[in-house]
């Protein structure tokens, strides 16, 4: 990820909106949206700033390492959270009608603030160059993904898929990130199918043996 994308990340983490982190640094919200699309760059007096705000190394949000505290051993890899995991998404409203639960898993302390998660267990290819066939996908429950955010939707009200999504004008489109062929976008224009929304990706692991 860019300096912009670690910064956005943090920030729903920490469920801070644009505007309370600029409120912390004592800027205004567009110059935090500019950083955040990489319009602008933040000086390292203010990522010093964001470091101690989102209790992270500066090596970290300019990219210089991937742990964020620069420990080998970090909150991002202790595993003390639980959230279940299902095999499908049967007929009917997305969470009610949820079925097949696997089993529970164990995902890092760093999502301890994030509530409302979930896991799918991914069948197939057309999102390997993020999840693997049968890995395990962590999902935070929503209605709304941005543009270029990879969600787990419901098409038709009993088909349901992992994409990215993108808004257009009178349409959705659903985006397959994958290494093989044969895999292309799916366009469903507004009226034609109803397409809701269930959660929004956030992590991934391997598959372990559930029964």
């Amino acid at each position: 990820m860019n300096f912009g994308e670690k910064l956005k990340e943090l920030r729903e983490l920490y469920d801070y909106t644009q505007g309370q982190v600029a409120y912390k640094l004592n800027l205004t919200h567009g110059t935090i949206a500019h950083w955040e699309s990489g319009r602008r760059k933040p000086s390292y007096e203010d990522i010093g700033k964001l470091a101690e705000i989102f209790d992270v190394t500066t090596d970290y949000l300019i990219g210089l390492t991937t742990v964020p505290d620069g420990e080998v051993i970090t909150k991002v890899n202790v595993m003390t959270r639980k959230v279940p995991v299902y095999g499908s998404i049967p007929a009917g409203t997305p969470f009610e009608a949820i079925q097949t639960e696997l089993d529970d898993i164990c995902v890092p302390d760093q999502f301890s603030r994030k509530k409302d998660l979930f896991g799918l267990k991914i069948d197939g290819e057309s999102m390997n160059k993020v999840l693997p066939n049968g890995s395990i996908g962590i999902f935070e429950k929503t209605c709304h993904l941005e543009n270029g955010q990879i969600g787990a939707i419901m098409v038709n009200g009993y088909d349901a898929t992992v994409k990215k999504f993108y808004r257009l004008t009178d349409s959705v489109l659903l985006e397959p990130v994958t290494h093989c062929e044969g895999y292309s976008p799916t366009i469903i224009k507004d009226g034609d199918e109803p397409v809701s929304i269930i959660g929004k990706l956030i992590w991934y692991c391997a598959d372990y043996n559930f029964k």
